[in-house]
């Protein structure tokens, strides 16, 4: 797939998230996708999910600020770790496909 379609079907992906757009269905499958990526850690992990509001307890999307509180860290770590995520999801060739149909879904 050509890199700028990969990273507009992304960044679409992101922006819905974000803004709370999909459903369970969808964020399960999400999540699958992050969980499944292995040069991630775990807490990357968990501040993504955080972050674009894919954590188990169904809550909304966090900013950098609180979610750095709760790691007391500082929001410039969360941020890293949330777009280190972010690019490692751009890296995805075949599932891809599984991210574009989330995109294609929300969107009807």
């Amino acid at each position: 797939m050509i890199p700028d379609k990969k990273s507009s079907i992304l960044n679409d992906l992101l922006k819905l998230m974000r803004d709370s757009r999909l459903n369970d269905s969808q964020k399960l499958e999400v999540v699958n996708l992050i969980e499944q990526e292995k040069t991630a850690t775990e807490i990357q992990k968990d501040r993504f999910k955080l972050f674009y509001g894919l954590n188990k307890d169904g809550e909304k999307a966090m900013k950098f600020t609180p979610i750095a509180q709760i790691y007391g860290c500082t929001a410039a770590t969360i941020r890293s770790s949330v777009f280190a995520m972010r690019d490692k999801l751009l890296k995805y060739e075949k599932e891809i496909s599984i991210i574009e149909n989330i995109v294609n879904e929300c969107k009807m």
